[in-house]
């Protein structure tokens, strides 16, 4: 994989008038699809010039979706002249991998695809997109998961790149079924699940996630007909967090006749183990767990937790733990801020149940829980 000039590369350009075979920007293949097949399982670079690229046709079926093969290396923010990849800029000339099949802008996404991109037991590289608009919305089965990208097995490189309201029963931005996969400068915006966990990731049990320099913001958990878990990040596995912002991301219950929590706004993580280091978490919500649920073995290291808040839902008045809520983990946190988190019912910042914590250069300051409840869990 290491292509670093153009005649390396395969090469796709939306605009491209020429013979369509993928050797130069002239005569760039105009559709993503044929790129991929192109490279096939050996794998190779596929430069991909800025526009929107759709999983199929106008009205396809929602089963289209790119899917990627072992080795391949996707980079986008090409403008269609550079000779090598280094000349790209992918915030000036941005490529968009889109699932809206009805082509309406995400005015609804019922008939958006089920998965913009899907990788089964691939080795791949992502660099440089948008993947919007993808929308797993079956009850069951793959369909359910990973509205933006379904990834089953492999190692998955993840940069620069934007996950932007895709939808899901579960895992709307990314689902990560099993394998490993690296996230750096990537951002998980506006993703929402209905039903089950994980609006921007979702990690299984038998997968592991590395999560560098990334943003989760507004994402949301809607919880209809069972519990809403992880609105930016749900995980069954192993979870390595450092230098990402979480902000304003929501679990809540979406049905006012469902009896049911919401847990952890910004992450919910289970079995684990969790590790988040020079990080930070705004103004996320959950009625468990405002920021983080964890029922893992977790470390937390200089990372600040504020203005995050436990709110109850429409039918269940409990809400605990603005901040963190722990239940049967062992949780260590060193030199972690916690201001300003506020509770509806306890624990303005944190509650551990049925387990210790250890707590080292810390601050907890100016955490609120609902006054008249027990003062020694206002913090």
């Amino acid at each position: 994989m290491g292509a670093a000039n153009a005649g390396a590369a395969v090469l796709v350009d939306v605009d491209a008038l020429g013979a369509n075979d993928g050797t130069t920007w002239t005569d760039a293949f105009t559709d993503l699809h044929d790129a991929l097949a192109a490279v096939g399982p050996g794998g190779a670079e596929i430069w991909v010039a800025e526009g929107t690229y759709y999983t199929g046709p106008l009205g396809a079926a929602r089963t289209e979706s790119f899917t990627v093969p072992d080795g391949a290396a996707l980079y986008g923010g090409f403008s269609g002249v550079e000779t090598a990849r280094a000349e790209r800029d992918w915030i000036a000339h941005p490529t968009i991998l889109s699932g809206d099949l009805a082509r309406d802008g995400g005015a609804s996404f019922a008939d958006d695809a089920y998965h913009v991109l899907v990788a089964t037991n691939a080795d791949f590289t992502l660099d440089g997109f948008t993947v919007t608009n993808g929308a797993a919305g079956t009850s069951s089965g793959m369909n359910s998961f990973g509205g933006g990208a379904y990834v089953d097995g492999g190692n998955a490189t993840v940069a620069n790149t934007i996950f932007l309201v895709n939808h899901g029963s579960g895992g709307a931005g990314v689902a990560l079924v099993a394998g490993t996969a690296h996230f750096t400068g990537t951002t998980f915006r506006e993703n929402a699940t209905y039903f089950y966990s994980g609006g921007g990731l979702w990690v299984n049990q038998n997968a592991s996630a590395t999560i560098e320099d990334c943003l989760f913001d507004g994402n949301q958990v809607r919880g209809a007909g069972s519990e809403g878990n992880g609105a930016g990040v749900f995980s069954y596995g192993s979870l390595d967090i450092a230098r990402t912002i979480f902000v304003g991301n929501r679990a809540y219950q979406f049905s006012a006749s469902m009896n049911f929590n919401s847990n952890g706004g910004a992450i919910l993580s289970l079995f684990g183990p969790l590790t988040i280091t020079d990080s930070a978490f705004y103004g996320n919500a959950a009625q468990m767990g405002g920021a983080i649920w964890v029922g893992s073995d977790t470390t937390i290291v200089n990372t600040v937790f504020s203005g995050n808040q436990a709110e109850p839902n429409s039918l269940i008045g409990d809400a605990y733990e603005a901040a963190i809520r722990v239940f049967l983990s062992d949780v260590s946190l060193v030199g972690v801020t916690m201001v300003g988190n506020h509770a509806a019912e306890e624990g303005g910042a944190i509650v551990a149940y049925s387990t210790p914590i250890a707590i080292e250069d810390s601050i907890l300051w100016d955490n609120t829980s609902l006054p008249g409840t027990h003062p020694y869990l206002a913090q």
